[in-house]
């Protein structure tokens, strides 16, 4: 037998193994590149729905009054500032998530009231029924601090929001109503009802917020021998914040 013809038959026998190879190679080089587009998809979606998310970074001022009144003694009330942040979330266009936390001193006021330090944290979430009407549900954790002891504080609230547009939209007045189901306190006995309301202006100037805002929570506690006992919490606080991205 030639080299020749010995050389034709091998090629005759190798080329469909040959060609067999060579689409495993295909396929598989097709298969890697689909596995790493989806780990491409999968690592590139979370910062794509971040990306979408608008965040609004807040100082806040707040000047806090706390008033108690227990049967016919006369009331005592303690007054301070405190301070602290605010982050809201808007990861979907009608919904909105808050953090904010603040802390601060309230001065005694009154005879016989002792100074306390306030701490306080909420966290909140809104859905909005129409472009003007959120439902709410929240909960705080606050405490109260004094040389004998500390007192918390721990809240479950729903209610509703009303914005309205005021100035072509560079402004919003704003009306808050709350139920407070939920209200448990350290070291005493839990009120057995509680409500909150607030009102006030909310604006903003491209990429700056602001807002003066006006809070009142009351707590009423069952009565005893010495008479109706409840306690209200009054707060005018001041926000400046920057929103991004745009």
């Amino acid at each position: 037998m030639s080299a020749k013809s010995y050389s034709s038959r091998v090629a005759l026998v190798a080329t469909p193994a040959v060609v067999q190879y060579c689409h495993q190679v295909v396929r598989r080089a097709r298969s890697a590149r689909r596995i790493v587009l989806a780990l491409g998809l999968v690592c590139a979606l979370p910062a794509a729905v971040a990306a979408q998310v608008q965040w609004t970074a807040s100082g806040v001022v707040m000047v806090v009054s706390d008033e108690v009144e227990f049967g016919g003694l006369p009331n005592q009330r303690e007054t301070g500032v405190a301070v602290g942040a605010e982050l809201v979330a808007v990861p979907l266009r009608m919904t909105e998530f808050r953090a904010q936390i603040s802390a601060g001193h309230l001065n005694n006021d009154t005879p016989a009231t002792d100074s306390r330090g306030w701490t306080d944290v909420q966290l909140g979430g809104s859905v909005f029924a129409t472009s003007w009407l959120a439902f709410q549900l929240g909960a705080d954790a606050r405490g109260y601090s004094t040389t004998i002891g500390d007192q918390r504080w721990l809240s479950l609230s729903a209610g509703a929001e009303a914005r309205a547009p005021l100035f072509d939209n560079a402004a919003q007045a704003i009306f808050r109503a709350s139920f407070l189901p939920l209200v448990s306190v350290s070291n005493h006995t839990n009120p057995d009802f509680a409500v909150s309301a607030a009102t006030g202006l909310r604006f903003e100037h491209k990429k700056l917020q602001g807002a003066v805002l006006f809070s009142l929570e009351r707590y009423s506690f069952p009565s005893t021998s010495l008479g109706a006992h409840a306690e209200e919490v009054a707060i005018l606080s001041l926000q400046l914040g920057v929103r991004f991205p745009r």
